[in-house]
């Protein structure tokens, strides 16, 4: 253990550090230091750096690394959202989760049935074009400063809801292949789980969590160490729920909130300390292992198939969101970096191609065009993402200051 920790540490050092000297460059050309890690990571996959990382006991360690940078960036995310501003955009949050995960499923379905893949197959797969990795995303736009915009909203909002198309696609996958786990992913057992969070948050939210912050001192060391139990407490029942990590996450940063909002010092302070750990160390472990996850060579075997499961994607997530500027949600600016947002893809895809192929319900030329695709998304996503943003960034105004446009 002691090797594998020295290893890690030594790499991650090294990783990190290239990544502060190529911070000079990547501020220039304004693209946030977390996709200049994933790039890092990426470009160092195939070197002896690459191969040390992806060793089985070291990206484990990696993982388990990555995971907790997933956590404390979320719950900075659920600290900022304004519950009563998404209300305001809870139509357009629920168009835009139709419009996108329809658009992208209808595309996907139609591309295998073209490409002479059975019915049941190509309704399979189109499901898998369908899911939103948010946690990808959302750092990216916090760090640009335009989450609270309407684009910003609806990718958080839309990518939580997601969140539960996810589960709900592993589910069912996991009921067709007959697979003894089917009874932990069942609906009901979901159901009941996302329950019981709705249920704990709300009595967390008005109740328990103001009145245990008075038992102490009001300073940033209680009130964090307060947050860092309940990001825990939250992100273990998610997880062991198989809600997963982002919803435990989000809900903790959401139910603190209010705690904070009480104590200005406190807050700001919380703020300060969150900041720089994200961004500066956990936020980047995280696309660290992102860049190290992407395996391109996938792209080569059959790049017609990973082009359509690409594109299916792509284009019914971007599609779905110019619906939403034909109904004047939104503007086509907006569309596009929305749906350029929501097509963000990480695990899930690839969990369910696993299990696909495991129980021989497809072939080794689509498992590695599925994951191929996936990784094609990984990499082009933040990407394309920064690039938009920073073409229209001063166009996108705050929630607060767009007024009753939003609940149209």
């Amino acid at each position: 253990m002691e090797q594998i920790l020295s290893s890690i540490f030594l790499h991650l050092a090294l990783l990190i550090g290239v990544t502060y000297l190529l911070s000079i460059l990547f501020e220039r050309l304004k693209i946030p230091s977390l996709v200049g890690a994933l790039v890092l990571a990426m470009l160092l996959r195939e070197t002896a750096i690459g191969e040390t990382m992806l060793k089985k006991e070291n990206f484990e360690v990696l993982t388990v690394l990555a995971q907790v940078g997933v956590l404390f960036l979320l719950f900075q995310i659920g600290l900022q959202l304004d519950l009563k501003e998404i209300s305001t955009l809870g139509k357009n949050i629920v168009y835009a989760t139709i419009l996108n995960t329809i658009g992208a499923f209808i595309l996907g379905f139609l591309g295998m049935l073209a490409l002479g893949f059975p019915l049941l197959i190509a309704a399979v797969i189109g499901v898998t074009r369908m899911p939103t990795a948010e946690a990808v995303v959302v750092p990216i736009l916090d760090e640009f400063k335009i989450l609270k915009t309407r684009p910003g909203q609806i990718i958080l909002g839309a990518g939580i809801l997601d969140d539960f198309i996810e589960v709900f696609l592993v589910a069912w996958v996991s009921v067709m292949i007959g697979a003894k786990q089917s009874q932990s992913h069942s609906i009901e057992t979901v159901m009941a789980s996302a329950g019981i969070l709705i249920i704990v948050g709300f009595i967390a939210y008005k109740w328990l969590l103001p009145f245990l912050a008075k038992l102490t001192k009001p300073t940033v060391k209680n009130f964090t160490l307060l947050a860092v139990a309940v990001l825990f407490l939250l992100g273990g029942y998610t997880e062991k729920a198989n809600l997963g990590l982002v919803i435990g996450a989000l809900t903790a940063g959401i139910v603190m909130r209010p705690v904070l909002n009480h104590y200005r010092e406190a807050r700001e302070g919380m703020y300060e300390f969150l900041s720089p750990l994200n961004y500066g160390f956990l936020g980047l472990i995280f696309f660290l292992w992102i860049g190290f996850s992407i395996d391109l060579k996938g792209v080569w075997e059959d790049p017609i198939l990973t082009l359509v499961l690409f594109f299916a994607g792509a284009l019914g997530k971007v599609g779905g969101m110019f619906v939403l500027v034909w109904l004047k949600k939104m503007d086509w600016k907006e569309a596009i970096v929305t749906g350029v947002g929501l097509n963000a893809r990480l695990t899930t895809e690839i969990i369910v191609a696993q299990l696909l192929f495991e129980f021989k319900i497809i072939d080794i030329k689509l498992f590695t065009a599925l994951v191929a695709a996936s990784s094609l998304t990984t990499l082009l996503v933040p990407m394309l993402l920064t690039w938009f943003i920073r073409l229209w960034k001063d166009e996108f105004s705050p929630i607060s200051e767009q007024g009753e446009v939003n609940a149209n």
